[in-house]
Parts: C-alpha cells; sequence; structure tokens
C-alpha cells in the first residue's frame, strides 16, 4: 500500500464548514478506517474498481464516482481482485458540514455515492495548501469551496431535488432506489412490493410524472453512467456493461446503440481527446 501521510490542517478562522484532513491511498489490499466523530469523510475514487462498505451497505465504486461517508460512521474498503485503487480521503467537519452537504445533494442521512470529474478533482486537489497561516487558510478554503461546487455540480444522487420539484413520494422513492441499485439486477416488480404498491400503480405513478415506465427510467440512467464511464475510463464494454447492471455485454451494446445511435466502441473513437465527455 502508498498512502500520502494524511495532513490534518489547523483551522481557527472558519468553523462552519472546512478541510480537516486529506490524503491519497494507492492499495490493492483492504483498508478499515475508524469512524470519525466529527467529521464527513469523502472518498474520490481516481483509477481501480471496489467495494466500500458503509454501516452494513455496499457501495461498488467505479473511477470518476465518490462516497460521502456521515460522522460515526466506520467503513472498509475492499479493491476488486486484481485491482489497485487510487482514491482521496477528505474529512469536512464544521458546524454546517450536514447541512451544506444536504443542500448540495449528496447527503441526506446516509453513506451516499455520487459522480464526479475526478480530473477535476485532481487538479484542485494539488491546489490545497498545507500551511496553517492566514494566507495559506483563506486559500485553502477557496479551493474547498470549488471542491463543493465541484461535488454538487456533478453529483449522482440528489434525492432531495426531487422531493423539492414535488414528485410523488412513490417515484421520489423509487429513483432513490434505482440511483442506488442500478448496478445489480433489478425487478421493478420487487421494487414496487418493497414500496408496499403494485406494479401496475408504480408504471402508472411514473408516466405520469415522468412519462416513462420504471423500466424506460432505470434503461436511461444506466446509459447515461455507462457514457460517463466510457468518456473518463479506459475499461472495455465488457467491464462497463457489468458495471451498468448488464450480465450481457451484448445486450449492453445494443441498449448502448439503440440509445446514442453508434455502439460504445464507435463512441469512444469519436471523442475529440481522451477523457473528453459531453455530460
Amino acid at each position: 500500500m502508498k498512502e500520502t501521510k494524511p495532513i490534518y490542517f489547523r483551522n481557527p478562522f472558519f468553523t462552519g464548514l472546512y478541510l480537516h484532513f486529506f490524503s491519497r491511498i494507492q492499495t490493492a489490499d483492504s483498508q478499515a478506517y475508524a469512524p470519525s466523530p466529527s467529521c464527513f469523510t469523502v472518498c474520490v475514487l481516481f483509477s481501480g474498481r471496489g467495494n466500500f462498505q458503509v454501516n452494513g451497505a455496499d457501495f461498488c465504486l467505479v473511477p470518476g464516482q465518490g462516497l460521502l461517508v456521515p460522522c460515526a460512521s466506520p467503513f472498509v474498503c475492499r479493491p476488486a481482485p486484481g485491482e489497485t485503487m487510487d482514491y482521496a480521503r477528505m474529512g469536512f467537519a464544521g458546524e454546517e458540514t450536514g447541512q451544506v452537504f444536504s443542500s448540495l445533494g449528496i447527503f441526506h442521512g446516509e453513506a451516499s455515492l455520487f459522480q464526479t470529474d475526478c480530473r477535476q478533482m485532481e487538479v484542485l486537489i494539488r491546489q490545497l495548501p498545507a500551511g496553517s497561516s492566514l494566507e495559506q487558510t483563506l486559500e485553502r478554503q477557496a479551493v474547498v469551496c470549488q471542491i463543493l461546487a465541484a461535488l454538487g455540480a456533478n453529483a449522482l444522487l440528489k434525492p432531495g431535488d426531487s422531493r423539492r420539484s414535488g414528485l410523488n413520494s412513490y417515484v421520489s422513492r423509487a429513483i432513490e432506489y434505482i440511483i442506488y441499485h442500478y448496478q445489480e439486477p433489478v425487478s421493478v416488480r420487487q421494487l414496487a412490493n418493497d414500496l408496499g404498491i403494485t406494479r401496475n400503480y408504480l408504471f402508472s405513478l411514473f408516466k405520469e410524472e415522468l412519462g416513462c415506465s420504471p423500466r424506460q427510467y432505470l434503461m436511461c440512467f444506466r446509459m447515461e453512467q455507462a457514457l460517463i464511464l466510457l468518456c473518463q475510463t479506459e475499461y472495455s464494454a465488457e467491464d462497463i456493461a457489468l458495471s451498468c447492471g448488464y450480465e450481457d455485454p451484448v445486450v449492453f451494446s445494443r441498449a448502448f446503440k439503440k440509445y446514442y445511435g453508434m455502439s460504445p466502441a464507435a463512441c469512444r473513437k469519436s471523442l475529440p481527446f481522451p477523457g473528453a465527455c459531453g455530460t
């Protein structure tokens, strides 16, 4: 394992929200982290694949995704077999931290998966000054604000948005389930059962609120995530298919071509430069 020594920042000037610690980890081995009683931990994955377990919940991460871990929550990082994970770990403290993350749409009471631009995050992290002078603290807080803005702009999970826009609560809860579980086999019938309603009723709610069926919404969401992975990683179409809930890469490629009008391979070749993505 290679880990930069965690940097802990003194911050006598800001109490609402500030960066308390930062470290960068490259490892092929499992890592367990003790709960931080006063910090929200943000992990951003730059390369490799693996699983994060927080309070018994599993989150499968690929490059360009991150995880928000609430205060007082221990978690474990487990790289996939043969993978070396490269990720940043940032601890945010302050009396308004939870409210800020909630407003950004990446926190709603429990660990949350989100999408981010890892190249942008790399640039911002390099700009973090390590000193404790007033000037360095102000510079660091400015970078922290840019990091938070980037997290909010690219957030994968924004359940609060759907609630504020007046979506039916069943639809909102179904969307949250899809966002959490799109990498897994999703049964609309089982989803409806978990919500305590019939499959037909859930179908009618989606058609009324969103103009599409639950199955169509799931497919669209998977296609959006597949495009992000195609643009921001060098994973094969087979790996991207598995990461987006498709066990058969042929079925995935057909769905992708029907949705975007070109195959995954043709889409990747059409990028003006590696990593370019218009999403």
